[in-house]
């Protein structure tokens, strides 16, 4: 069981590789600077456009979705109604729940904000690789995906 700084001192660690993996997507990609989103789900993508031409496509698993109405935080695993190719990958991050003692990695749905589901994200990129982690806004929901790869369209 994980004492409460190892606990700490992990999620910054998490956070801070996150961080630098943004800055990185930022720089060479010009993530953050386009107009729209939308799912290629058959090809577990996510498609950046501007202007109505797609610019990057990006190789995506998800991991987790925040609902600010209920405050709360759904492990894709957990999530039903969302492809099983798509949040199989977050089954990865249920040993936590041995490793470091805390049960919000076992359990499907847990009380949690925005914050929170950004350090998912941030342990997700950590524990499960990638180059970075992207919010998809939806209403009061967010889902939050791991960024595999990218390349332009």
């Amino acid at each position: 069981m994980w004492s409460d700084d190892q606990i700490d001192s992990y999620v910054d660690l998490c956070m801070d590789q996150m961080e630098k993996a943004q800055e990185k997507l930022q720089t060479e990609f010009n993530f953050g600077s386009f107009e729209r989103f939308d799912f290629d789900i058959p090809n577990r993508a996510l498609i950046f456009s501007s202007s109505g031409q797609p610019q990057l496509k990006c190789e995506i698993c998800f991991i987790c979705s925040t609902q600010e109405s209920s405050g709360s935080l759904q492990w894709a695993w957990g999530n039903k109604s969302l492809p099983e190719d798509l949040t199989s990958d977050s089954l990865g991050l249920k040993i936590l729940s041995e490793e470091s003692g805390l049960e919000i990695f076992s359990l499907p749905v847990w009380e949690a904000s925005e914050q929170e589901g950004w350090e998912m994200a941030s342990i997700a990129l950590n524990r499960l690789g990638g180059i970075g982690v992207y919010r998809c806004p939806a209403g009061d929901s967010n889902l939050f995906v791991l960024i595999k790869s990218v390349a332009h369209c």
